[in-house]
């Protein structure tokens, strides 16, 4: 006989459609499982790297805010300096 009849024959055995179910539904199972792990794995690792250019953003911000505010006060001192001389 060839494989296909062994195969329809298979089939056809009481009892087999239900293992074949179940082994195609944790074959299923298993494939999501892994397919969530490894979503998960890469949206954790996209997540880090956002955080890090969130923070690196930050520290940027931080830095630009601090030179300005210090121009700020060295343009204040200058200009009170400046009209206590020319007074």
């Amino acid at each position: 006989m060839s494989a296909g009849v062994w195969a329809r024959r298979a089939h056809h055995l009481p009892g087999n459609d239900t293992n074949v179910t179940s082994d195609l539904e944790a074959c299923n199972a298993a494939g999501l499982t892994v397919h969530l792990v490894k979503r998960d794995h890469r949206r954790a690792h996209e997540l880090e790297e956002h955080f890090r250019l969130l923070h690196d953003s930050h520290a940027k911000l931080e830095a630009e805010l601090s030179r300005g505010v210090s121009a700020a006060q060295r343009a204040e001192a200058a200009a009170i300096n400046g009209g206590k001389s020319s007074a």
